[in-house]
């Protein structure tokens, strides 16, 4: 596989496009791919990695919040829009990145 001068394997135009459209709808963009894409291993990833994502910052936002604690859960939300930005941008470039552990579990069920 051919990489450009930063490391990431080229990727088609529609291959990024994508594995970003798993992320910038949150977890329904990637049901959606996970559902429609059959053959890239690279777009499942992202739509598995996405609906993983999701699901944890759901359950630990609604856990906090739960448990009363609305400074923290402002501040962890903050952080998941910030990981997600950077999960849509890294999906732009055509690139595998991996959360810890989930994009482990993703990538092992792509």
């Amino acid at each position: 596989m051919r990489r450009n001068g930063f490391g990431a394997p080229h990727r088609t135009l529609e291959a990024r496009l994508a594995a970003v459209l798993c992320y910038l709808f949150w977890m329904m963009g990637g049901i959606i791919m996970l559902t429609v894409e059959r053959k890239s291993r690279f777009v499942r990833f992202h739509a598995l990695q996405s609906i993983l994502f999701g699901a944890v910052v759901v359950v630990t936002l609604v856990a906090f919040t739960l448990a009363g604690l609305p400074r923290i859960t402002s501040i962890l939300g903050l952080v998941a829009v910030g990981v997600w930005l950077f999960l849509i941008y890294r999906a732009a470039l055509g690139e595998w990145f991996h959360l810890p552990g989930l994009g482990w579990l993703a990538e092992r069920n792509a």
